[in-house]
């Protein structure tokens, strides 16, 4: 069972997902991938600065794209 900051980082990641659909496409082609990407957001979330989640999860994504470009 998942406990509160859980789920808040979960859905803040999920809406963040859903507000900015221009983002880590590279991530969306492949489920196993944007489900690693997504863990790794909910981590940060919940560890980081309630305060920064948009600064936090940019930065992943950003992150993340770069990395593709490697591919």
């Amino acid at each position: 069972m998942e406990n509160q900051a859980e789920k808040r980082a979960r859905t803040l990641v999920e809406q963040w997902l859903l507000a900015h659909p221009d983002r880590i496409q590279n991530r969306r082609r492949k489920p196993e991938d944007l489900l690693n990407w997504k863990l790794a957001a909910i981590r940060s979330v919940r560890n980081g600065n309630p305060y920064d989640v948009e600064d936090t999860l940019r930065w992943l994504a950003t992150q993340a794209e770069g990395a593709a470009m490697e591919d």
